[in-house]
């Protein structure tokens, strides 16, 4: 079953951002736009530890659920699997209506899935991703090296028809 943008009106939607440092400063712009497409809705961002204070000045989410990836990456893989299990009980219980995955790992496509979430969007990164478990129609486009992360962030967001600021060029 697939969704699209018509009668869609997410009231409970968890952003994932699960990049880098940069990875995360260069999604606030797409996190900035689905904060303007949906107003009402209560946003959460799933984010690295180390990520939290700057998505906690950006103001654009309502909360935020943070995970230690190193220490889950580094700690005993049962303390880690159990940790897993923690994260995927919690966003469950959330009950969101709507996940975005803007980075699109293997284990963030699959906690969307597992998430109970009606519709998933998720950003399309051909082998490093499992974007078969999105349910949104249109798709975003495939992962573009050519493109700055900060543009294929948004074009994450066009099937949300959120598109692109387009780039003006100054005269001074």
């Amino acid at each position: 079953m697939t969704f699209g943008i018509l009668n869609f009106n997410p009231q409970n939607i968890l952003v994932i951002s699960f990049g880098q440092t940069g990875d995360v400063v260069l999604s606030l712009p797409a996190l900035k736009a689905v904060r303007e497409k949906f107003p009402q809705a209560k946003i959460t961002a799933l984010i690295g530890k180390s990520n939290t204070n700057i998505v906690e000045i950006s103001g654009f989410v309502d909360e935020k659920i943070t995970v230690d990836r190193v220490r889950l990456r580094d700690g005993g893989k049962i303390w880690s699997i159990g940790q897993v299990f923690k994260l995927v009980k919690e966003v469950r219980r959330r009950r969101f209506d709507f996940i975005i995955d803007l980075h699109s790992l293997y284990e963030t496509n699959l906690l969307a899935f597992l998430s109970g979430a009606k519709y998933r969007l998720l950003a399309k990164r051909g082998n490093r991703s499992l974007d078969f478990l999105s349910n949104f129609q249109p798709a975003p486009p495939v992962f573009n090296r050519a493109k700055h992360l900060t543009d294929y962030y948004l074009s994450v967001l066009e099937p949300l028809d959120i598109l692109p600021p387009r780039c003006h060029k100054h005269r001074f």
